[in-house]
């Protein structure tokens, strides 16, 4: 083979190479990051509307094992209220861990936000979410500073 032909053959390699990798699809890590998100989203909506009952529903075992939904309800009404309505929210970070300290080993996203409020014009929200057994999303850890 001469040396046009090889490099023929490697630049339809690399280009079929190319073509797999585009038509694979997103990895499933990034899919499950972007899952997360969206349930990270949905879940802040509800609480940004005061939903904190369906708030509670929605998050994962770990909090709704460790307390009633009329506790959480209280924690989130103390924690809220007096930040007022929402202004403004942006991702700041995301992040990937298999290993909290206290909780149960398995896949986790720390979301952080930075996010302004009509009481308080900065504010720090971080986000935990679980995959859980069902494969679904769900918070177990909801902070904010």
């Amino acid at each position: 083979m001469n040396a046009s032909a090889k490099r023929g053959y490697w630049a339809a390699l690399i280009c079929s190479l190319t073509m797999a990798l585009c038509l694979a699809g997103p990895l499933p890590a990034r899919s499950a990051q972007d899952q997360a998100g969206r349930a990270a989203t949905e879940w802040l909506a509800l609480v940004d509307g005061g939903d904190y009952r369906q708030a509670w529903s929605a998050t994962g075992e770990l909090i709704r094992d460790a307390m009633t939904a009329q506790a959480w309800e209280s924690l989130l009404e103390q924690a809220r209220r007096p930040l007022g309505e929402k202004s403004a929210r942006q991702e700041t970070s995301r992040r990937a861990y298999e290993q909290l300290p206290g909780a149960p080993d398995g896949q986790y996203l720390v979301l952080t936000f930075d996010s302004s409020f009509a009481h308080k014009a900065r504010a720090m929200e971080t986000l935990t979410l679980r995959r859980e057994a069902d494969g679904v999303w769900r918070v177990v850890g909801y902070f904010i500073r």
